[in-house]
């Protein structure tokens, strides 16, 4: 056997050993290399695995051969898959996961149906695809995400840790909630009584997700056992009140706080009152992290104000900027909070002025337009003002913060009193702060429909959701709340993406001019058209404007040729240069990495002969 022969065997089998060593003995060993570490878990995620006590089995339901012919799906499937094992990888065998690929009209469909798995039509045939996740715990708790969308991508390690973590803690949160609107009913203190007033739609909600407990603050201390502190509109309150309210914060405890520059329902029920208060804030306590809801301010905001029912001599409506609609692009879709939520509907709403302390950061969660006013109280919260207001509005040209999130060391806004009880004087604060208590009335956001002989609530916007989505993030432990949302697999040729852009405004500049011309033709072929067909007005066209006609028809018929090519062309082009960029990608810079090493060989083999000759020479020369 020749030399290099021998030496290619030698290599092959110390390539096998290596290759069934590292099956034996390093089958967890894996690296990350993507930009983003996104097959990596955050700390947060790591920590709440270590400190898993009960098994926990999760079924991934993926039709993959029907799922591939969506177009892009591929990776996302690929990293939800590379996720899911990195998950059972890291839990010390806590976790088991089984992927589950149903066929049609199987068993296995019939119990992706029944977890509730969402099915997604992939062609005309009617055939089903499932990519959802079920996960169960000892007691047969169970939790399940329907559908894994690439619009949640990003968030896609919070939503898999938030699974695993619901699932290791069952037991209901407690919510403990200081109220000043009745958003429980009329019925005092017992959430759920019967009264004047039925209890708020979100909050009917919430009771299907958490136990909620309504307190007094000032009759006694705040319990122990709360995961979260709410406070609605939260007014008078005393200073043992908010010192109990300053220490809860400082515990690292959730807390939420919805305050309001002017409470409309605050002000509807002490309507007729002298000296009525509709304002709330906690600015004694906030203050220390950095936020402060403005004084005697109410926020409009003219571009996304809502139409409502007027009358001024006549019925008619108007923009009222005061209450506002705001939209997905105003909340932060970097946030898991806010994170796809539709729109928000507000009214009577504060801005929160941040001053940011290092320790202490502040995450905007719902922003103003850039053409929004901070309008005195006075003039805002008087209705029959309204066209005045309108009248003096002017766009300020500022973004305001209307909800943020705030997260990080603080000190207690009463030293000397935690110095004098030998309490917290410092701590780790989890808050949102809204301004606004409104947006969770029910005729904000809810619209009612009678079914079968029930009256049904349907949500007309994000805003019991949002409320959903604070409650929940923040009742999880700090592990989960310091999950933020991850990059996104997709990666674009974005060199393509850019000669695409620069083809398509080349060609819709000549696009543009045919349109503008085609459009000049057909409205002269309806003028002269109407001319020619009508007989009862007696005109009648000339042999000149007949030829004309005939001409424009004949034009009309040229430019639509004209602009089909152009379209065509543009495609063409833009598919040329896509095939062009893809073919040096995938074949020519192989194929040149290939030669190189080809080369490189050859260069090798050629130097090894010299070297050999070179020392037969010698050894000639010296026998």
């Amino acid at each position: 056997m020749s030399r290099s022969r021998l030496s290619v065997l030698v290599a092959v089998i110390v390539f096998s050993v290596l290759n069934l060593a590292s099956v034996r003995f390093l089958p967890t060993l894996q690296v990350d290399l993507t930009e983003q570490g996104l097959y990596t878990l955050s700390g947060g995620s790591k920590k709440i695995l270590s400190e898993l006590e009960e098994p926990i089995a999760l079924k991934f339901y993926a039709t993959t051969a029907s799922l591939v012919k969506i177009p892009g799906i591929q990776s996302f499937m690929d990293r939800v898959d590379g996720l899911l094992r990195e998950y059972e990888r890291r839990s010390g065998g806590k976790i088991t996961l089984q992927t589950i690929e149903p066929a049609e009209f199987s068993e296995e469909q019939d119990l992706a149906v029944a977890y509730g798995l969402q099915g997604i039509p992939v062609d005309d045939t009617g055939a089903i695809g499932y990519f959802g996740l079920v996960g169960t715990n000892s007691v047969d708790d169970r939790r399940v995400i329907p559908l894994f969308t690439p619009e949640r991508e990003e968030l896609l390690e919070y939503d898999l840790t938030r699974l695993i973590y619901k699932l290791s803690k069952p037991a209901l949160k407690v919510i403990g909630i200081v109220d000043a609107l009745g958003i429980a009913g009329t019925g005092g203190f017992m959430p759920g009584t019967q009264g004047d007033q039925m209890p708020w739609v979100f909050y009917q909600q919430l009771q299907d997700l958490f136990e909620l407990r309504l307190l007094n603050v000032d009759s006694g201390p705040l319990p122990d056992d709360l995961d979260v502190l709410l406070l609605v509109h939260p007014k008078d309150l005393s200073d043992e009140a908010l010192f109990q309210i300053d220490q809860f914060a400082l515990s690292g405890k959730g807390v939420v706080l919805l305050v309001d520059p002017h409470s409309e329902l605050d002000a509807a029920q002490q309507a007729g009152q002298e000296n009525s208060v509709t304002r709330s804030d906690l600015n004694r306590l906030t203050r220390n992290w950095g936020i402060m809801l403005e004084e005697n301010k109410i926020l409009g905001d003219l571009p996304i104000a809502a139409q409502v029912a007027y009358e001024s001599n006549r019925k008619d409506t108007i923009t009222y900027p005061v209450w506002i609609n705001v939209q997905p692009n105003q909340l932060n879709q970097n946030d898991v909070i806010t994170s796809q939520l539709g729109n928000i509907v507000m009214a009577s709403v504060g801005a929160l002025k941040i001053d940011e302390l290092p320790s202490l950061p502040v995450t905007p969660l719902i922003q103003s337009t850039s053409q929004s006013m901070l309008i005195d109280y006075d003039l805002a919260a008087d209705t029959a003002r309204l066209e005045e207001l309108l009248e003096l509005y002017l766009p300020s040209g500022q973004v305001h913060q209307l909800a943020v999130r705030v997260s990080g060391s603080a000190k207690t806004a009463f030293p000397e009193l935690a110095s004098e009880l030998g309490t917290k004087e410092q701590g780790i604060v989890n808050a949102v702060i809204v301004a606004d208590t409104d947006f969770l009335r029910d005729r904000f956001w809810i619209r009612y429909e009678n079914l079968l002989g029930n009256t049904v609530p349907f949500a007309e916007g994000s805003n019991g959701e949002f409320m959903q989505n604070i409650l929940d993030h923040l009742s999880g432990d700090e592990n989960l709340i310091g999950i933020r949302s991850r990059g996104s697999y997709f990666r674009p040729f974005t060199r393509l993406e850019e000669i695409r852009r620069v083809a398509e405004s080349q060609y819709h500049v000549h696009e543009t001019r045919l349109l503008d011309e085609l459009y000049r033709v057909e409205n002269l072929l309806v003028e002269f058209s109407s001319g020619e067909s009508d007989e009862q007005s007696g005109v009648i066209l000339t042999d000149q404007q007949r030829q004309e006609l005939s001409d424009a028809r004949q034009n009309q018929i040229q430019i639509r040729q004209q602009l089909r090519d152009v379209r065509k062309n543009m495609r063409e082009g833009i598919e040329s240069i896509q095939w062009r960029i893809r073919l040096i990608h995938i074949a020519i810079l192989p194929l040149l990495v290939a030669l190189l090493g080809a080369a490189a060989v050859s260069y090798g083999k050629r130097r090894r002969e010299r070297n050999l000759a070179r020392a037969i020479r010698n050894r000639v020369k010296h026998s």
